[in-house]
């Protein structure tokens, strides 16, 4: 476990970062939605190893700070038993996805969410804050957060796998959508995409194929 303290990478529950008040751990609920018993396990959690204080980030994740590090293996077993935490640090630091709040189960969010983590290890390594999202319904609802590769339709529905500062996107099925957005990624990594951390500022520089 690395406690770092500089700025560009993303805290997780099991490499949590150094702030000024304690550590801050940083939680992915999977679908970005808890279930009644896990939300009321998180704010225990909050006020009994760390300050109480829990924060929503933009992707739809949730931080607790204050932790302490001395708590750190009793707090990792607490949420494995709420189901909030993966196996292990090598899925838990898994690319970050972001699904539009309002899916459906069942659905074709859903379904690809599920496909986009099964292979989850198909993807190249990518800078720390490269995101990814889902999101399907007209009008889309996650255009103002950021995403580097987003899954999203046209004006008439159709599916687009799109670059974060491209005009235009590549026409999908969900059955392949994924490898669409497995290919555009390696793309970004294998042109130098990761030097510039982000996909919209490395398209100032370079053009998609």
């Amino acid at each position: 476990m690395n406690h770092k303290n500089s700025k560009g990478w993303c805290p997780t529950v099991y490499n949590p970062m150094r702030t000024g008040d304690g550590f801050l751990i940083r939680l992915q609920p999977r679908f970005s939605r808890l279930s009644r018993d896990q939300a009321l396990g998180v704010c225990k959690l909050s006020n009994e190893y760390g300050s109480g204080t829990i924060e929503i980030t933009r992707r739809a994740n949730l931080q607790l700070r204050g932790t302490k590090i001395s708590q750190h293996k009793r707090l990792l077993d607490e949420l494995l038993e709420l189901n909030l935490l993966e196996a292990s640090e090598e899925i838990e630091s898994r690319p970050n996805l972001i699904i539009a709040p309002d899916w459906e189960i069942g659905g074709v969010e859903a379904e690809i969410y599920k496909a986009f983590y099964k292979r989850q290890k198909e993807f190249p390594v990518l800078p720390p804050k490269f995101g990814f999202s889902v999101d399907t319904k007209i009008p889309n609802r996650l255009k103002n957060v950021p995403s580097d590769i987003r899954l999203e339709t046209d004006g008439k529905g159709a599916l687009l796998v799109a670059a974060d500062g491209s005009e235009c996107g590549i026409p999908v099925t969900k059955d392949d959508a994924i490898c669409r957005m497995i290919e555009l990624a390696e793309w970004f990594s294998n042109s130098g995409g990761n030097a510039r951390k982000r996909m919209r500022y490395h398209l100032q520089q370079n053009s998609l194929p």
